[in-house]
């Protein structure tokens, strides 16, 4: 179980798109998922593209550059591939962006951050939702309690990630389980990052004393990834 601290940074615009690029991002966005081919000692095979946005890469820079100095947040860009700097350089809030663009920066952020701030990824993961989350989507995050969070049929999750969603497999009075389905987190730092979002989103939502637990997962073994949440 977390707890996470609060958190201050300044929200910077989004960009205005008109109605027509709207439209076409909301088709993309919910369509059969991109397949591509790789190649292997097996000879070539299909696999499932996977995406986030590109709130997701801002977010996390937002978050890098308070965290470390100019010189330590250089040397974490300088472990990227060009053509990941490029999507750092050029992708918009609303944008898809590879998965694995986001691994690659999480991932070179955890060789800095991980003996300075072992707890950095769920602190990412929460100051994401507290600042870039509620200048997008307050709607879904603001509510009376988290039983109306739960409640409601607008996912959170597919407004980051796609495919794949958080389906609620159990509620009960201050608690809630919650199950990721149709999408490979890939890494654990993933799975830290929306323990702390769940923990940030359910205060947001009204609750109190709440707690985390990444109760189960697939890099662990289990069959899904699994988040029990408890608050008062």
């Amino acid at each position: 179980m977390i707890s996470v601290n609060e958190f201050a940074a300044e929200v910077t615009g989004a960009p205005i798109r008109g109605a027509g690029d709207l439209r076409a991002l909301v088709r993309r966005r919910h369509a059969v998922p991109t397949v591509a081919m790789r190649t292997g000692a097996g000879g070539s095979e299909e696999y499932a593209m996977f995406y986030t946005r590109g709130l997701t890469l801002h977010s996390t820079i937002e978050y890098l550059e308070h965290a470390l100095s100019r010189s330590e947040f250089d040397v974490v860009l300088s472990r990227l591939s060009a053509e990941q700097r490029a999507w750092l350089d050029r992708a918009s809030l609303t944008d898809d962006v590879p998965y694995p663009v986001a691994l690659s920066l999480w991932r070179s952020a955890d060789e800095a951050l991980r003996n300075m701030e072992p707890q950095w990824a769920e602190h990412a993961g929460a100051e994401s939702i507290r600042v870039r989350g509620m200048q997008f989507y307050s709607g879904l995050l603001k509510k009376p309690t988290p039983v109306e969070f739960f409640a409601q049929h607008i996912s959170l999750f597919q407004r980051y990630y796609r495919p794949g969603d958080m389906i609620i497999t159990e509620r009960g009075s201050g608690r809630a389980t919650a199950r990721m389905v149709g999408f490979e987190a890939g890494d654990r730092l993933f799975c830290r990052r929306l323990t702390g979002g769940w923990l940030a989103g359910m205060q947001i939502a009204g609750g109190r004393d709440v707690t985390v637990n990444h109760a189960r997962c697939v890099l662990d073994g289990d069959l899904f990834c699994e988040w029990e949440v408890q608050w008062k």
